[in-house]
């Protein structure tokens, strides 16, 4: 007596369906993490501390490291928008 087990093997249509639907959560993941280092690296060089009454600003104060944050801004907007870009011509 066979009985077939409910969710044992996906058939080959369901299979790729399956991998279609990991690749955009793959994506949609990976996006959100580039967005995430984009807005990080864009808002590092306008930070500032207050200590004893002094106010530092990272800009103003460390203005080599604020730019190469800055850079890295950018990059990750641009990596950013190349992948939103690739995944919505899908």
């Amino acid at each position: 007596m066979t009985v077939p087990l409910p969710g044992a093997a996906p058939k080959p249509k369901d299979l790729s369906e399956t991998q279609a639907l990991q690749e955009a959560r793959r994506r949609v993941r990976r996006r959100s993490w580039l967005m995430a280092l984009a807005i990080f690296f864009s808002l590092v060089p306008l930070s500032f501390v207050s200590v004893d009454g002094k106010t530092w600003w990272f800009l103003r104060d460390a203005t080599s490291s604020a730019l190469v944050y800055a850079a890295l801004g950018v990059v990750f907007w641009i990596i950013y928008a190349v992948e939103r870009r690739r995944s919505n011509s899908l």
